[in-house]
């Protein structure tokens, strides 16, 4: 398999045509995001699709090809042309002069992100859209100076109907309405039905999670075990980030003391 293809893992959603008429004709769009594991750094989910022209038969397929992007301090949209491209195993490196370099990485299963300077930047990973030859970012992360995080894709989604405005790049905090997350780690293909009552009906209950409106989205999509605490709101987010990196570097430095 090329880094161009698909892989095995894919997600059908079906609808009966009346709620499919439904759903268009008063302006709801299909919004997925996918999962990603974070080391070293918290991560909000970004929108990784839009659908907006509705099927009785929705597919949505994972790919392989990622991304990795650097941006300003707090940003809120992440355009596709920020990201380059990118392999699990390899690190996106950025300086002051916001120059990027891509080498190898210290993980073979992660995304490595390295701040090398001192100005803080929005970072994160996204996978390349075939269908709109772009990137679509899944996360979003506060990468302070000298910070290095680790991203790795994972096999989960989650997908809402809604009438939100919100474009694919934005970094979403709560739900937008009822959702569903769907793993498809053990099972590569699945299929839910969205009945005529707007309930969410998997092909089996394993692996999935109800998402109800203004849920906070990190807490399904976004793994971060240096981070177990509820989502947090950007500058709540800055500061944890600040503090994280603070702590690692004090342990670096008792470590070097006590070699001496």
């Amino acid at each position: 398999m090329s880094s161009l293809d698909s892989t095995d893992y894919s997600l059908t959603i079906n609808l009966s045509s009346s709620k499919r008429d439904q759903l268009a004709n008063n302006g709801f769009h299909l919004f997925a995001f996918r999962g990603v594991d974070v080391k070293g750094q918290n991560a909000q989910p970004v929108i990784w699709k839009r659908l907006d022209d509705l099927y009785e038969t929705i597919p949505i397929p994972l790919t392989v090809r990622y991304g990795a992007f650097i941006g300003p301090e707090d940003q809120t949209y992440i355009p596709g042309s920020t990201s380059r491209e990118i392999n699990l195993g390899q690190e996106m490196t950025v300086d002051d002069n916001t120059h990027v370099e891509i080498i190898d990485g210290p993980s073979a299963d992660a995304i490595s992100i390295h701040n090398t300077g001192s100005k803080t930047h929005t970072a994160g990973i996204s996978e390349f859209d075939s269908a709109k030859n772009t990137f679509s970012a899944l996360c979003a992360s506060t990468l302070i100076q000298q910070a290095l995080g680790e991203f790795t894709p994972t096999q989960k989604i989650a997908v809402i109907f809604a009438t939100a405005s919100k474009v694919v790049g934005s970094v979403i905090v709560r739900s937008m309405a009822d959702g569903i997350l769907v793993d498809l780690t053990q099972k590569h293909n699945r299929t839910i039905l969205y009945d005529d009552n707007g309930v969410w009906k998997p092909d089996s209950s394993d692996g999935t999670q109800v998402i109800k409106a203004n849920d906070v989205l990190k807490d399904y999509l976004i793994n971060s075990p240096t981070f177990n605490q509820p989502a947090l709101l950007p500058y709540e987010l800055k500061i944890s980030n600040r503090i994280n990196n603070l702590e690692n570097r004090v342990e670096i430095i008792e470590a070097c003391l006590n070699k001496q």
